[in-house]
């Protein structure tokens, strides 16, 4: 599962530079896609509730960035936990699939994060399971 953001940029390093995370300034609630065993469905990771999980390795992620025309950039982060912002989304994500469900989490405040370019989906570097 990859996060996009597009952006007009004049080159792939000029796409790189304007794509930066954000901090968050206070607790962002999201909401995840579980299996019902608590796997996340991509990377078959078991999330327990009431635990706070960070990214692996430095606060860095894994971007990929192509080119789709002349000035316009798709940055995709690989990297980090990935979320969507509003619950409504959520469920559309996991209709006509059997053994999934969405939980909500908080990334908390001075997690770095980005949003798509759709606005429905949020990858962070911490998230938290109320």
């Amino acid at each position: 599962m990859c996060l996009t953001i597009r952006v007009n940029a004049p080159s792939k390093d000029a796409a790189r530079k304007k794509v930066k995370p954000q901090i968050a300034e206070k607790d962002i609630v999201v909401y995840k896609v579980l299996r019902d065993n608590n796997e996340s469905p991509y990377q078959n990771f078991k999330y327990k509730k009431g635990t706070e999980y960070y990214r692996y390795g430095p606060r860095k992620f894994g971007r990929t960035i192509n080119n789709r025309s002349y000035n316009e950039y798709e940055v995709q982060i690989e990297e980090g936990l990935h979320s969507y912002r509003e619950e409504g989304i959520a469920i559309i994500k996991v209709v006509g699939w059997w053994n999934r469900k969405v939980v909500k989490m908080i990334v908390p405040k001075g997690s770095q994060y980005y949003i798509s370019s759709c606005e429905t989906e949020i990858v962070s570097d911490r998230l938290i399971w109320y």
